[in-house]
C-alpha cells in the first residue's frame, strides 16, 4: 500500500482500515501485496528513477504524455512514486490524453498487481483533476470485478469529484446499483459517497438503506457522511442518535470511530448554525461529558470550542460546564471579548467583563459546578456597579463557605473559608480560597480596592481582628 497512497486527499476506505491495523477478517477474502523491488539495490533504483523522469520529459516535451504508462507500474516504489508527481502536474488534455492510450497498452495484459498500480494512480490523479471525459473509463473500472480494489475505490473517489449533472442516467444507475448491492463494503461506500455528491436527489434511498442497516456500522457510519450532501439537518439530528446509542460492535471496531465521526460531523455542521440553533447540540455534548467526568480526556471538548468559539486551555469538562451555566446569555447576545482592558467597543454599551480562562481552571479545582455559577454571577454583579471598573484592579468577595475548604491535605495550596475573585482592567483573572481570617486588604490582595458582593462575617472578621491584636502585643 506504499504506492500513490501518501499522495491521496479523498478518503480511501480501505486504504485507511489497512493502515490503521484494524484485523479485515471478515470484510475482503485477501489484502493487496505489496509490490516491493527485490532485484535491485537501493543505488540501481535511483538510477532508474532518474532515468524514467528523463523519458517521461521527453515524451511529455514530444506530444507522448502516455510514456508514464510504462513506469507507473514499475516494481521500484521510488520510480513509481516520481514519476505519478510527474503525472500529476501534466495538464488535463495531457491526462486524457494518457487515460485514452492506456485502453491500448500493452500492460493491459501484464500481471493483476501491475495493471492495479498503474490504474490506480491514473485515477488518484483524476481525484486531483477531475475530468468528465474520463467518467466512462473511471465507471469501467469502479464495476469491474477484474480490477483491484485500489483501483475501484479510487475511481469512485474520482467520480465524486466531478461536478453534479456531469454523469448521464446510465452512468448514473452503475452508481446506484453500486451503492445498493456491492458486496464489499468499502467498495459500496465509496460508491454512495460519490452518488450522494453527484445526484442527491438518486442518492436518498440508497443513502436511508445504508442507515437503516443496524448491524453494518461501517455502512451506517458512511452513510451519515453521505447525508450531509442531502439534508445537513437530518445529518445533524443522525450524529446526535449515534452518539446516544449503544453501540454494541463485537470486533470492538467501530464504536471509537463512529462516535469521532459523529463529533467531527457535529463540529463542522453545527459551527455553519446561528448561534441560537447550536444551544441544544452544545448543552448535549456537555452533558454527555459531564456523565464521564471522571475521564482524563474528553473528545467533546474540541466541538465545543469549534461550536462556541472559545478556548478555556483546560481538560476539565466542569470548566465547560461552568463556563456555559455563567456566560450563555452572554454568548447568545454574540458578545466578544472586548478590548485588553475590558472598556466597550461602542461608547454607548456598558462596560463587560470577560472570564480569563485560568478563572475557570482554578475554579475547576475549588468549587462545584453550581458554585461556580454563582461566584462568576455575584463577581460580575458586583463589578458591574462600580465606579470606573474597566480601568482598576478589584478584589471581589463572592462567596462564604460553611467550613474550611482545602484543595490537598497539606493547606499548602490555596484554602480558606472565603471565595474571592480578582478583577484586572475588567478581566476576571482567577478565583481562589481565603481565610476570613487573612487580612482582606488592597494591600494583600495586590489590588486597588476590595469589594465585598456578600455581607461580611463581623464573627469570623472579628476573631482574626483579635488574633492579630495579640501577635502586636
Amino acid at each position: 500500500m506504499g504506492h500513490f497512497m501518501g499522495h491521496i486527499t479523498s478518503v480511501s476506505l480501505w486504504a485507511l482500515l489497512v493502515l490503521s491495523g484494524i484485523p479485515v477478517v471478515g470484510f475482503s477474502q485477501d489484502v493487496p501485496p505489496e509490490v516491493i523491488d527485490r532485484d535491485r539495490s537501493v543505488r540501481k533504483q535511483s538510477d532508474a528513477r532518474s532515468e524514467a523522469l528523463d523519458q517521461v520529459r521527453e515524451g511529455v516535451a514530444s506530444g507522448s504524455p502516455e510514456v508514464v504508462l510504462d513506469f507507473l507500474g514499475d516494481a521500484s516504489g521510488m520510480v513509481r512514486d516520481a514519476v505519478f508527481s510527474r503525472l500529476r502536474k501534466l495538464s488535463g488534455e495531457e491526462l486524457e490524453q494518457v487515460v485514452k492510450a492506456w485502453s491500448r497498452h500493452p500492460l493491459r495484459k501484464a500481471a493483476p498487481e501491475t495493471r492495479d498500480l498503474i490504474e490506480s494512480g491514473l485515477a488518484e490523479a483524476l481525484v486531483h483533476q477531475p475530468r468528465p471525459a474520463a467518467a466512462d473509463w473511471l465507471l469501467s473500472v469502479a464495476s469491474s470485478k477484474k480490477s483491484g480494489q485500489a483501483s475501484r475505490e479510487l475511481s469512485l473517489a474520482a467520480l465524486a469529484q466531478l461536478p453534479q449533472g456531469s454523469l448521464d442516467k446510465k452512468t448514473l444507475r452503475t452508481l446506484i446499483r453500486l451503492a445498493d448491492k456491492e458486496s464489499a463494503w468499502w467498495i459500496r461506500g465509496e460508491a454512495l459517497l460519490a452518488l450522494s455528491r453527484l445526484d442527491p436527489e438518486a442518492a436518498e434511498k440508497s443513502v436511508s438503506r445504508a442507515w437503516n442497516e443496524k448491524r453494518l456500522w461501517p455502512m451506517r457510519l458512511i452513510s451519515l457522511q453521505a447525508q450531509v450532501h442531502l439534508d445537513s439537518a437530518v445529518a445533524i439530528e443522525r450524529a446526535t442518535t449515534l452518539l446516544a446509542e449503544e453501540i454494541r460492535d463485537r470486533q470492538g471496531i467501530w464504536d471509537g470511530r463512529i462516535e469521532r465521526a459523529a463529533l467531527q460531523l457535529l463540529g463542522e455542521e453545527v459551527s455553519r448554525l446561528p448561534r441560537a440553533e447550536r444551544v441544544e447540540t452544545i448543552e448535549s455534548l456537555i452533558d454527555r461529558a459531564m456523565d464521564a467526568e471522571g475521564e482524563s480526556w474528553h473528545p467533546e471538548i474540541p466541538v465545543l470550542r469549534k461550536l462556541t468559539g472559545v478556548d478555556l486551555s483546560t481538560r476539565r469538562i466542569t470548566a465547560w460546564d461552568s463556563w456555559w451555566k455563567s456566560r450563555k446569555k452572554q454568548w447568545l447576545a454574540g458578545e466578544k471579548p472586548t478590548a485588553e482592558r475590558g472598556e466597550p467597543v461602542d461608547e454607548n454599551m456598558p462596560p463587560t467583563m470577560i472570564a480569563d480562562n485560568h478563572a475557570f481552571d482554578r475554579m475547576t479545582l475549588r468549587l462545584s459546578s453550581e458554585e461556580q455559577t454563582r461566584v462568576v454571577s455575584a463577581i460580575e454583579t458586583k463589578w458591574l456597579r462600580l465606579e470606573n471598573a474597566p480601568s482598576r484592579d478589584f478584589a471581589i468577595v463572592a462567596m462564604a463557605l460553611d467550613s474550611i475548604r482545602m484543595t490537598d491535605q497539606t493547606s499548602w495550596e490555596s484554602n480558606g473559608d472565603a471565595i474571592v475573585g480578582i478583577v484586572r482592567k475588567g478581566t476576571l483573572k482567577t478565583v481562589m480560597l481565603r481565610r476570613f481570617n487573612q487580612p482582606m486588604t488592597k494591600e494583600a490582595l495586590r489590588v486597588d480596592a476590595v469589594k465585598w458582593a456578600i455581607k461580611p462575617p463581623v464573627q469570623r472578621m472579628r476573631k482574626g481582628n483579635r488574633q492579630r491584636n495579640r501577635r502586636r502585643r
